[in-house]
């Protein structure tokens, strides 16, 4: 996707981070994200796209907490590039987070690849997505929901992502839904379907408006084959002292002498 494209997008999605709506949303994502607490430290992590005042990062006990974005917001926005395109080394972040920032990459693999070059093995896979199935992803598919400056994104199925991500060696660690109440952009309403997030677990007759698909990078551990020259030169070998072996030559012996011994014996 372009940078220009992805400016664009990534705008109307932080600016939608910040309606009525949005801040719900939001606030679903710090909820959903404190039930877990082992990918929740480490000393990297990195985020991308900037979505309003990121709430939930606090719940991550990082050492440092990155955010990379198209475009730059002072004091929030740390690495400002392409998204596909970090400008981070192969195996250098041990967290990476990704709230609601695949769908406008629509079938191109270019983030997925992205995250896998970036994420230590081991690490961990974060993402924040819509549900296609459910109110919200009706919405997106109508036109209802601006969440981006355009329709032209891609929404997955976590069967759909965890196929994508086990293809690259990577293992499901988690699996929630979360969000029952309709994607209606006004406050007194949104108080008003809060109820909806407790009975919609039990009763709603609606898939979650979003899921969160947290996985596992495994790699392969292989043997290092290269040589290390010793520090030091090895000393020559000395061979050990070996036992005297007597015999009759060595003792001045003779045959006839000890035949003439043994005969005076």
């Amino acid at each position: 996707m372009l940078i220009d494209r992805q400016i664009k997008q990534y705008r109307a999605l932080n600016k939608w981070f910040q309606s009525p709506l949005g801040l719900f949303a939001a606030h679903e994502f710090l909820v959903n994200l404190e039930h877990e607490s082992d990918y929740s430290r480490g000393e990297t992590l990195l985020q991308l796209g900037n979505c309003g005042d990121n709430i939930w990062l606090k719940k991550f006990n990082h050492v440092h907490k990155w955010i990379a974005s198209p475009f730059y917001i002072a004091n929030k926005v740390h690495i400002e590039c392409a998204l596909h395109q970090l400008p981070l080394d192969r195996n250098s972040v041990d967290c990476i987070i990704v709230p609601l920032t695949l769908e406008p990459f629509a079938n191109s693999f270019s983030l997925i690849d992205e995250i896998d070059r970036v994420l230590n093995p081991m690490g961990f896979v974060i993402l924040l997505s819509i549900n296609p199935w459910s109110l919200w992803g009706g919405a997106m598919k109508t036109g209802l929901l601006h969440c981006y400056s355009d329709q032209k994104v891609k929404m997955r199925t976590p069967f759909n992502l965890n196929r994508i991500f086990l293809q690259r060696g990577y293992r499901q660690y988690s699996l929630s839904n979360f969000c029952y109440i309709p994607p209606v952009n006004n406050s007194s309403l949104i108080k008003k379907f809060t109820f909806l997030d407790e009975i919609g677990k039990m009763l709603w007759p609606f898939p979650s408006g979003f899921y969160c698909y947290i996985a596992q990078k495994y790699q392969v551990i292989e043997p290092v084959l290269k040589l290390n020259p010793a520090e030091s030169p090895i000393k020559d070998y000395q061979a050990p002292l070996q036992p005297v072996i007597f015999s009759s030559q060595s003792a001045g012996l003779y045959p006839s002498d000890k035949i003439q011994n043994n005969i005076d014996y």
